[in-house]
This record gives structure tokens, sequence and C-alpha cells, in this order.
């Protein structure tokens, strides 16, 4: 998390990681397991590969979880970005994708036909704000008549420019927003005083102990927020259904594997960012303690990303109901579609 992760509007909005298929059928078999009969060969691309997004793959990949279930993941390689990715989902390039869910939605209105097939990461623990280490701002009640700085016009960082203020019952009023265009740009605007508070990461706030001091994590306040879920062109995955079961079921393999080994997996997310292993392991233990992984549908989760598309997009509400399909994930890990 040493540069900026969350997603900016580009386009439709930029995408946060993508899964894309290989060398493969279109066609799959039907057994009763419900994945596929011939083994599927995906590529994975992952934005900040080395981050926690990257975790849960470099898991499923490296137990097994996936190829269990039908799916093989080839390798990992660097996401795109871009509005132009989400029109390769869709185009059928990029069958499935682990996207921002502001991208998805703002897709979905304007027509595109994707589907979000299950969750991803659903708690905001890896958004934080941070004030400068010799700051007068000592809790949250202090940040009263403050300047907050977000990444970038659209990102979920914006969003929760808004949201964690209310939740944490600022005067929402007295609160200004301002855009950094990065993490490390925020951090050299808060040491000049230019902003008050600033989106800090946990890899961040752990490599600028001496400068920066993390006074709230969203999840304090706003405990679910869906930032990222993963989404599939709606014809691919009407013609491949077997697939879409099998990448969802390797996913929730990684993610019970995850919650049960977390010194384990914190040593692997050590080495996959390149940092201590007890940096590394104090941060993948706060992430299951508030269960930042889910592929289950979150109502509330939604709800708050619709909330916050109403303060940074003007958004009324989102049809939930048309933009989400529980036909894919797990039994038993479905949870409830907003409004249903």
């Amino acid at each position: 998390m040493r540069s900026n992760r969350m997603i900016s509007r580009a386009g439709v909005i930029g995408i946060s990681a993508l899964i894309v298929l290989g060398a493969c059928s279109e066609g799959g078999s039907k057994p009763a397991s419900g994945t596929a009969k011939e083994p599927t060969h995906i590529t994975v691309s992952v934005a900040q590969a080395q981050d926690i997004n990257g975790l849960l793959w470099n898991v499923g990949i490296e137990q097994g979880f996936f190829e269990k279930h039908g799916v093989i993941v080839d390798k990992v390689i660097p996401a795109e970005g871009g509005g132009t990715t989400l029109q390769n989902v869709i185009a059928g390039k990029l069958p499935f994708g682990q996207v921002a869910t502001a991208a998805v939605v703002n897709g979905y209105r304007e027509g595109l036909p994707v589907k979000i097939i299950g969750g991803a990461t659903e708690v905001p623990y890896e958004i934080g704000w941070g004030v400068a280490a010799n700051s007068r701002f000592k809790t949250v009640d202090d940040l009263k008549n403050t300047t907050w700085g977000f990444t970038n016009a659209g990102s979920v960082t914006e969003a929760m420019s808004y949201l964690v203020p209310e939740a944490a019952k600022l005067d929402t009023k007295s609160i200004k927003r301002v855009s950094t265009g990065g993490v490390g740009a925020g951090i050299a605007l808060l040491q000049s005083g230019a902003v008050d508070v600033t989106f800090i990461p946990p890899l961040t706030a752990l490599e600028h102990k001496k400068d920066v001091r993390v006074i709230l994590q969203a999840s304090e306040v706003l405990p679910s927020y869906e930032l990222t879920v993963m989404v599939t062109a709606r014809e691919y995955a009407e013609k491949n259904p077997d697939v879409a079961k099998g990448m969802l079921a390797g996913a929730q393999d990684a993610i019970e594997w995850i919650y049960a080994n977390p010194d384990k997996a914190g040593e692997r997310y050590a080495k996959m960012a390149q940092v201590d292993v007890a940096a590394a392991t104090e941060i993948i233990k706060k992430f299951i303690e508030v269960k930042v992984y889910g592929l289950a549908f979150n109502p509330e989760a939604f709800k708050a990303v619709e909330k916050g598309l109403q303060a940074t997009d003007g958004i009324d509400s989102v049809d939930w109901g048309g933009l989400l399909t529980d036909a894919y994930l797990p039994e038993g890990h479905k949870g409830t579609i907003p409004g249903k």
C-alpha cells in the first residue's frame, strides 16, 4: 500500500484487480459439484499484486484451492487499470474481475451488461485517516473544522471523506475536502499544513511512523463498505456457469484458510509486500478480526457504497437486484442481495 491503491474514476472508473481468462474453451460441462469438469486455465491480474488483494489469489494458488474446483490459475500479473478494462470484461476478453464496486455501478448505469457475482472486500479497515505525528489533533472529536485529503475524484477515499466524518458524528458542514492525487502527495500536503487529515493505508502507516499518526480507521465507525467485488460479463457467466462457480469456490477456500492461519498468512503477506513479518502479521490479524474478506453479499456494505455514491456522483439509488446475482456463489456463502 505504498502507492495509491484506491481507484479513481477514469472513463467508467478504474479497476482495482482483474482476473484474465487464459486458454480455455468457451463451453463448460455441468458436473454435480457445479465446477468445471475439465480444468480451465486463467491468469490473474491484480492491481498492487504485492498488497492485500493479491493475498487471496496467492493462497488459492499455493494451496491448490482453485485447481480443486476445476480452475487453474497459471500466473498473477499486474492489472491494467483505466475505464477500458471494464469494457474488456464486457467484450469477453477479461471475463472475470475483482473490481472497485463504484466502477461496476457506474458501468451498469451506463448500460454495460455486467453482473456482480460475489463480494470481495467488505470492511474498510484499509482506509485509515492520519494526521501529522506532532499534530495537535489527538482524537476524532478534535477534527471539527478540518481539511481532509482524499486521493482522486470518484475514488473510495473521496466517498469515505464524506461517510467517515458523518459516522463519527462530526459536523460534516465544517469539513473541507481536497484531492491530493495520491498517498505520497497526501503525506506531503499533510506535512506542509495544506490538509489536516489525509488517507493513510496500513502499510504506509507502518513505513511512516515518524511522520504520520493514524487517528481513525474507517472501520471503527463504518463497519461495512463493499470496497471491491467479483464481476463478470453477463453473457460469459451465463454460458460458463461452472467456471464462475469454480473460481468463487476456490476464492472461498482461500479466504477460510487465511482466517484459520493468521501467522502463515502473515508470513505470506510479508513476502509479497516485502515488509517485516511481525508488521505484516499484525495487519493480517486485524484484517481477520474485522473480517475484511467475504464473498457473501452483505446488504449493509452495499448500502454504504450507495450512500457514498450519492455524495460523490449524485446517484440517488442503485438497482442492486439487477446488478447482483448469487447464482454462482458457494452454498452457505450467498448472503442477501440488497432489497430482497
